[in-house]
């Protein structure tokens, strides 16, 4: 029986240039339990650019694709028309129970 890989790769949102030694240990994980052999891109995405420090340590952590987004700042940040309140809300919900459950 012949198997064909699934077109896929992984995205990390918010991304930044601070977090990248914290991240690196996940990516690490990851690259050590699955990546090794399937080999899937990653997607990096931020409002801020990525600096070559980042793009360096993450690339060489994979034989996989790299590939560096920036976002704009009007797309990244929530609209004004959110009720921040209830957005707060649903959120605290979500951290306190790691579910999905929402506030309706």
């Amino acid at each position: 029986m012949e198997h064909s890989k699934l077109t896929a790769c992984f995205s990390r949102y918010s991304a930044r240039n601070s977090d990248l030694w914290q991240f690196l240990d996940s990516m690490k994980q990851m690259e050590d339990r699955f990546n090794w052999w399937a080999n899937y891109d990653y997607v990096f995405l931020n409002e801020e650019p990525f600096d070559d420090a980042f793009k360096e340590h993450t690339q060489r952590l994979t034989k996989a694709k790299c590939h560096y987004g920036l976002i704009e700042h009007d797309h990244w940040v929530q609209p004004d028309w959110i009720d921040e309140e209830k957005a707060s809300a649903a959120r605290e919900v979500l951290t306190d129970t790691g579910s999905s459950k929402l506030i309706a």
